[in-house]
């Protein structure tokens, strides 16, 4: 080797290795060994992978978190019209055709519940309340322990029930201790939206919250997902600020505001994350 701007020689070097054949196939075959060595396909291949593992590791705290859905001109005009808040129609939206075979507890249902007409189910319902009125299968405060054995279900049902639990840590992980593993767990809570007593209303967590609940209670973040219920910024101010005459004129309004600011490319879902009205959280045990 030499150092820069050596030029004569460099080329007394090349006239050398010109004549030289040895020295020639010797240069080469070094050259082809340092070439196998720099890039041996399964050095390679080590290094890309752990390109990969250390941008998963960036990436964990969000890894479960789901963007919310666009807004689309049928969205708008079906959510829009809908008897429900915003929220619960979001909500329904989410639920509309899950698959439930097997056993399956809904925690804070009741005899019936006209969710059911969304669901698709294939086996057995059972509800736990503590308001025998709803005439649940079980009776019992989710406050405490449930007299239920470990793995007994296939699916666990909460929807719009653990704001009201005070306890709403315990009613989790005695929801997961009566799945089966490989069940199949959907919860539906309320975030940015207003305190509804059933008697009482008591938390509302965010998704960062929710995703360290789920994986202290052993959920796995790949089988996870916490979705933001959300349509858009103007909507979700909109659930503080109802007016009971003009309700439904002022709904359609500010969807119809978030989504034209979506059309246009103000602004986009991953925007909204933080202005959910509520969570979808489902996942596997």
């Amino acid at each position: 080797m030499h150092e820069w701007g050596e030029i004569d020689r460099m080329a007394a070097s090349i006239v050398a290795l010109l004549k030289d054949r040895q020295l020639r196939e010797t240069m080469g075959e070094k050259g082809c060994a340092s070439v196998r060595e720099r890039f041996d396909p399964t050095n390679l291949t080590r290094q890309f992978m752990s390109l990969l593992l250390d941008a998963a590791k960036k990436r964990k705290a969000s890894l479960c978190i789901a963007p919310p859905k666009a807004p689309t001109i049928d969205r708008l005009m079906h959510l829009s019209s809908s008897a429900f808040s915003l929220l619960r129609a979001l909500q329904y939206e989410q639920i509309k055709g899950i698959k439930l075979s097997g056993k399956t507890l809904d925690v804070g249902g009741g005899q019936y519940n006209t969710y059911y007409d969304l669901l698709n189910i294939d086996g057995d319902i059972e509800s736990v309340n503590i308001d025998e009125k709803y005439k649940p299968t079980i009776i019992a405060d989710l406050n405490n322990p449930l007299s239920v054995s470990s793995e007994t279900y296939d699916n666990v049902l909460c929807f719009n029930t653990l704001e009201h639990i005070y306890k709403d840590s315990l009613a989790v992980k005695e929801m997961l201790r009566i799945l089966k593993s490989g069940g199949t767990f959907y919860i539906t809570v309320p975030f940015l939206f207003k305190i509804h007593g059933s008697p009482h209303d008591y938390h509302r967590h965010t998704h960062s919250w929710w995703q360290a609940l789920m994986t202290d209670c052993g959920i796995k973040e790949y089988n996870l997902v916490i979705k933001p219920l959300v349509w858009g910024t103007c909507s979700s101010a909109y659930s503080f600020t109802r007016f009971p005459r003009l309700q439904s004129i002022q709904k359609k309004c500010v969807m119809l505001i978030d989504w034209m600011l979506y059309k246009c490319g103000i602004a986009k879902p991953s925007d909204y994350m933080n202005n959910a009205l509520g969570y979808f959280i489902y996942g596997t045990k």
